[in-house]
């Protein structure tokens, strides 16, 4: 009964796994290599998801369409593989992989697909390539991929067309990252992706190192906007194995497109290697080829970008492209443009941009060594078309163009640039002892400059130059080639011709024909055609009496503009107050080089201030105009800005109560020059923190440190609220976010010179003092009356007579009166003696001639202040006149003298 029923589950089980499989018959789930087999041999199966890691035990044949997602397993494939029939399609996701060296993940002899996608990485301990399908097609489609194959010196991927796509991003650090050697293969990389293939080994065998490996006829693109191409290496390969990116197929064609970017960059043998005649580069639309190489491992045909054995090369870079070639050092060329009939065609704003660092050593005429370009055939050229297109081609140490005994031929159009610039001791820095041939339209720039011992051109006997309607300007051997120039015309047309350009054939100008003479007396030949700019204002200060401006001229494209030589620009400013009025405006010229307040700047032009005096702070200077001198049509782009005079200069120092101070003195009063001003208080030389404010009318009291000893000096330095200045070049120190403070010393500023804050020495241990006395004492004004007459003063309850004493407890002082001259009418004629009197109740003392002691003291504080005239009335207490009914006073003014006298006195006194 028991085995009935176990029979029976056993039965209902298979018929309902059988109707799974059915159910889903597109898909399986696997977790070890023999169900990965089954699975990939099911016709019925599409997709397989792997559940677990897999160790592969036999090669796996695709013969249709699969899909494998290892759903982040390891994959050990070992020597094993998956092998590719013709016309089958293999897709592989989302896997960790390791594989023997000699070994691929994938191949195939014949035709077939293979697409990576997901996340792929290699382990530390691969040594297995990726695909080998030399007839088939290999794409990375968004894949997340990091790949190395640790010393496998064979080629990783393997494929007649290759493609990464849809913002793949691939790093790989395998010696050999593609190759392939079938005719018309293609390779692709687009659609955003980031691609970055290091052959970093350091390996020297003639086969090893080649990150990219191309031999047979191919078309290689990068393209669209975001998609990145890296190459490095430091592998050091020659000959034709001597690159870190090789194309050696007749015919075959490198596409950088679409703002796309492809940067090549070697430690030692050449980044590029072309060996493909009829071969055309195109980079276009805002795309960049950037080939870089640090030195050449002393291959003299080690040049960064190398044609090797093939001529009738192109490169058209057009619409605003790219290319910039760097070669840090070493003496090979670098570019190396072999056989004949190489065209390089620049259009519409695009660069093509060489340097050489050299090695060091000027070259001299005829050697190749150290040049920016090297021609090993005839009927090369450049063709520049379209404006702002430009070629620029520097050599540190050797020729711009060396052409040795073939001829170049340069087609420069309007409004494009063209500068070769070298260091030779002899020849040329455009050397050839066959033909140079050379038209030029209106450019916008060209330069053309040896900055060694030897001329610009040196070329045969059947050499050519053109150049329509330009400025020139001319250098002579010897002279300083960034200072003015020796010889200048302005809007010439002019050809040359013979051996070294030497011969003046013709010109649109009288003066250049007779003073010209001939070319290789020059090192260097620059005709700029752009137009001035007037780049910026310094804005000036209320310390100075003259404005700047500075000038300058545009250079080669991308280059910093130079500041204007002598009289070359000619510009006119205008000066206007606060309410918009014009105080002035004037013209001036540029200098080379001028001193701007102890900077020394080129370009400057300096304007006079109105009246030659100080600018004043809110005043606003403008650009009115520019041009180039002599040239009104040549009108100056203004950038500068309007500026605004800023505020620089502190108040003036204040005027103090007194300059010298006791060790007991608590405060110090003073004037300041103006309203509202902070003023600070330095303790020889300190700072101590003390601070009070200027009132309306610039009165101000300031408390002293405590601890004051004889010797010390107190500075009083008063500070505005105009703010930190903006846009002043080296302002000065005495200029903060607050405002402008007197310095501790007279310090010069521009045309100004900032007086010292105001200085107080301590002198004295504390002192008796008058702080506030009569100075005028009325009794009024009364009319004649029988009886007594007494008469108060008015100072009795309107001004205040008072001490201070700051020598400190213990001091005794009196203060007594005197009268030095008696009650005496205008005429002189009627006296009232003895009539002035101290009132203190109903006791009245009469003043006479003899000191009258009205006050004695005995300080008990470091700082004592006592009032004299304290309690003093009108009625019974104070200084009174005394009229007694026994006097008969003549009616009139009378006036008198009182003297008041201070004393220190002994305590027992």
């Amino acid at each position: 009964m028991i085995k009935k029923c176990l029979l029976l589950l056993g039965t209902v089980f298979s018929v309902l796994f059988v109707g799974q499989i059915q159910a889903n018959a597109a898909e399986a789930t696997v977790s070890n290599w023999s169900e990965l087999s089954d699975a990939t041999a099911n016709a019925d199966v599409d997709v397989i998801k792997v559940s677990a890691d897999l160790t592969a035990t036999k090669s796996i044949t695709i013969s249709s369409q699969k899909t494998i997602d290892f759903q982040q397993h390891t994959i050990t494939f070992g020597r094993y593989d998956f092998n590719i029939e013709s016309g089958a399609n293999l897709q592989l996701a989302n896997f960790v992989f390791t594989g023997n060296g000699g070994n691929y993940l994938v191949s195939g002899r014949n035709s077939g697909d293979v697409t990576f996608a997901g996340t792929v990485t290699s382990s530390d301990s691969n040594a297995a390539g990726l695909v080998s399908l030399p007839s088939g097609s290999v794409k990375f489609d968004g894949v997340q991929m990091t790949y190395d194959n640790g010393t496998n010196s064979s080629v990783s991927v393997k494929a007649k067309n290759f493609t990464i796509t849809n913002q793949s991003v691939v790093n790989s650090e395998a010696e050999k990252f593609f190759g392939t050697s079938v005719a018309d293969s293609t390779v692709t990389i687009n659609g955003g992706s980031k691609v970055t293939t290091n052959s970093n080994k350091g390996t020297t065998g003639d086969l090893r190192g080649q990150a990219w490996d191309i031999t047979g006829r191919a078309d290689f693109t990068v393209d669209g906007a975001g998609t990145e191409l890296a190459v490095a290496g430091n592998e050091k390969q020659r000959a034709d194995n001597g690159g870190i990116f090789l194309v050696q197929a007749d015919n075959s064609s490198i596409n950088v497109l679409n703002g796309a970017t492809m940067t090549v960059h070697s430690k030692y043998t050449s980044a590029v290697l072309l060996q493909s005649r009829g071969g055309v580069v195109n980079v276009s639309d805002y795309s960049t080829l950037n080939l870089v190489q640090d030195g050449d491992n002393n291959y003299t045909l080690g040049a960064t970008l190398r044609f090797r054995l093939r001529g009738q090369m192109t490169f058209n870079i057009q619409n605003h492209a790219k290319i910039d070639i760097d070669k840090k050092s070493g003496s090979a060329a670098a570019v190396r443009m072999y056989e004949s009939g190489n065209t390089i065609n620049v259009k519409d704003g695009s660069d093509f941009i060489v340097h050489n660092g050299g090695n060091g050593r000027a070259s001299s005429r005829g050697s190749s060594n150290n040049a920016a370009i090297q021609f090993e055939g005839n009927d090369s050229a450049f063709n520049l078309t379209g404006e702002d297109s430009n070629v620029s081609l520097t050599a540190d140490y050797g020729a711009g163009i060396a052409a040795g005994s073939h001829n170049v031929s340069i087609d420069a159009g309007a409004n494009t640039f063209f500068v070769i610039r070298g260091n030779t001791s002899t020849g040329g820095v455009f050397d050839a002892t066959d033909t140079i041939a050379m038209k030029m339209g209106t450019m916008k720039y060209f330069d053309f400059t040896n900055y060694g011992d030897g001329s610009v051109f040196a070329g045969g006997t059947r050499s050519t130059f053109t150049a329509e309607t330009t400025n020139l300007s001319m250098w002579r051997s010897g002279s300083n080639l960034d200072g003015n120039a020796d010889r200048a015309w302005q809007n010439v047309s002019y050809s040359l011709s013979g051996s070294s350009l030497n011969s003046l054939d013709s010109t649109s100008d009288t003066n250049m024909a007779q003073n010209y003479g001939k070319t290789s007396d020059y090192s260097k030949m620059n005709g700029n055609n752009q137009k001035p700019i007037i780049q910026k204002i310094f804005v000036p200060t209320n310390a100075d009496k003259r404005v700047y401006v500075r000038a300058v001229t545009p250079q080669g494209k991308g280059e910093e503009p130079r500041g204007a030589i002598d009289d070359e620009v000619t510009a006119m400013i205008g000066i206007y107050d606060q309410s918009g009025n014009e105080l002035a405006r004037s013209s001036a010229t540029s200098k080379a080089l001028a001193d701007m307040y102890g900077s020394q700047q080129s370009g400057l032009i300096a304007f006079d201030a109105p009246d030659k005096d100080f600018l004043k702070t809110g005043w606003v200077v403008k650009v009115l105009s520019g041009e180039r001198t002599g040239q009104p049509d040549a009108t100056a782009t203004i950038e500068a800005p309007d500026v605004t005079v800023q505020s620089v200069v502190p108040p003036n120092p204040a005027k103090m109560a007194k300059t010298d101070l006791g060790t007991k003195d608590q405060r110090i009063s003073g004037k300041a020059t103006g309203a509202n001003l902070i003023v600070h208080l330095l303790l020889n030389g300190q700072d101590t923190g003390i601070r009070a404010t200027a009132d309306a009318s610039g009165e101000f009291t300031i408390d002293l440190p405590t601890g004051l000893q004889i010797g010390d000096q107190v500075q009083i330095l008063l500070q505005d609220r105009d703010g930190e200045t903006v846009g002043v070049l080296n302002p000065p120190t005495t200029n903060s976010t607050v405002g402008n403070i007197e310095p501790t010393t007279d310090m010069a500023y521009h045309d100004a010179t900032f007086k010292a804050g105001t200085i107080l020495s301590v002198t004295h241990a504390g002192e008796l003092v008058w702080q506030n006395q009569f100075t005028k004492i009325d009794f009024g004004q009364h009319a004649l009356k029988s009886g007594n007459m007494l008469f108060a003063a008015a100072q009795n309850t309107s001004e205040q007579m008072t001490v201070s004493d700051t020598r400190g407890p213990g001091g005794n002082w009196r203060v007594t009166a005197k009268v030095t001259k008696e009650m005496t009418s205008e005429d002189g004629r009627d006296t009232l003696e003895n009539e002035l009197v101290l009132k203190r109740g109903a006791a009245m003392q009469p003043l006479g001639k003899d000191d009258t002691i009205l006050l004695t003291h005995k300080t008990t504080t470091d700082n004592d202040t006592v009032q004299v005239n304290k309690g003093w009335n009108q009625t019974d207490v104070g200084l009174f006149l005394n009229v007694p009914s026994t006097k008969h006073p003549v009616a009139g003014k009378y006036t008198g003298e009182i003297s008041w006298s201070l004393q220190d006195v002994p305590g027992n006194n």
